[in-house]
């Protein structure tokens, strides 16, 4: 429990690993935050227009992808803006969930082959987007020559002290992670086995995440607004003028 920059509690509850009775230790036990992981992505989008890096975020994302290039949406580029809030106006696509065979940085040849398609005009509509953050990540790793495990460690891990905190691109497991189970109806529990993160979708998730030290870093409980349409708290914070509902 944090409140401003001050740890008020720290404590685990529950177990790491429910048959071992393995309990939750607050300084060292991990977990997947999943999708939580692309508002990392989001802040790694905001140092880079900080930075000069990203000129504008109604560039079109074209202008700083090197291993491939968006197709235009009803003849209208995807701007960088449209993959933050998830309105470039593609299908939906898991990207490859559960496929760790390739190598990284990802060839463009991978990522052309797990391109979804077109479905929707731009900036009509948000619909959620693994595919849209993906290429954000990838943008990232184009923009900054870094993979992005490298870049949020040293950019955002590590100067707000989550020394325990780091992206995992394949079915290993990180040491101290826990062990997820499910409960049948007779009451008895099995292990369920949650898939690491994929290589294209890795930009959306952080296989495993705790903060220690006196960085923090977490969300609202509320989703955020933008021009009147859903989109994560950290990409409304980009755009300080758009109008709340």
């Amino acid at each position: 429990m944090v409140q401003g920059d001050r740890t008020l509690l720290t404590r685990g509850y529950g177990y790491a690993d429910w048959a071992e009775r393995s309990p939750v230790i607050p300084d060292e036990t991990q977990f997947r935050i999943a999708s939580i992981t692309k508002t990392f992505t989001a802040t790694a989008v905001a140092q880079l227009l900080e930075r000069g890096l990203i000129k504008s975020l109604d560039d079109p994302a074209n202008m700083y992808l090197k291993r491939t290039q968006l197709a235009q949406s009803f003849g209208e580029d995807v701007t960088v803006w449209d993959l933050l809030t998830h309105r470039a106006g593609y299908e939906d696509s898991s990207l490859g969930r559960g496929a760790f065979g390739h190598e990284l940085p990802l060839v463009p040849e991978v990522i052309a082959a797990a391109t979804p398609q077109i479905v929707r005009k731009r900036d009509t509509v948000s619909v959620y987007s693994n595919f849209g953050v993906s290429i954000l990540g990838i943008m990232i790793e184009d923009i900054t020559g870094q993979l992005m495990e490298d870049y949020l460690r040293e950019n955002i891990f590590q100067p707000l002290g989550m020394t325990n905190s780091l992206l995992m691109d394949g079915p290993e497991r990180a040491p101290n992670l826990v062990t997820p189970y499910n409960f049948t109806e007779d009451g008895s529990a099995r292990g369920d086995a949650v898939a690491a993160a994929q290589r294209l979708h890795r930009a959306g998730r952080v296989h495993e995440i705790h903060t220690r030290g006196h960085g923090q870093v977490y969300d609202r409980p509320h989703p955020g607004r933008t021009r009147g349409r859903q989109s994560h708290p950290v990409v409304r914070h980009l755009r300080p003028h758009a109008p709340a509902p």
